[in-house]
């Protein structure tokens, strides 16, 4: 049996609403372009001085978690940003987009 393709599913969240969906085949971005992908969807929601922040090293007093992964639960490729509103992505078969 053929594996089925799989996509990148890219869904925004403020609170519990979905404020952003969009699927986009694997090949479009590397991992490490869908993570800085996220963190640019993130950053619209902060203010400049929040988005300097965000960016010190994770040693700095001060510095924000928004730009940070952390593992989802209902996918173990998944990885979402911290902060609300917050992005999320992991990869679905093609037979599950809608």
């Amino acid at each position: 049996m053929a594996q089925a393709k799989r996509k990148y599913k890219i869904m925004g969240f403020d609170s519990t609403t979905l404020i952003y969906e969009r699927t986009l085949p694997l090949h479009f971005l590397s991992e490490h372009q869908m993570e800085q992908l996220l963190i640019r969807l993130a950053a619209r929601h902060l203010s400049p001085d929040e988005i300097v922040q965000a960016s010190f090293k994770k040693n700095i007093k001060g510095r924000r978690n928004d730009f940070d992964f952390r593992l989802t639960a209902s996918d173990r490729y998944g990885v979402a940003t911290i902060g609300n509103p917050y992005y999320m992505v992991c990869t679905v078969p093609d037979d599950q987009v809608e």
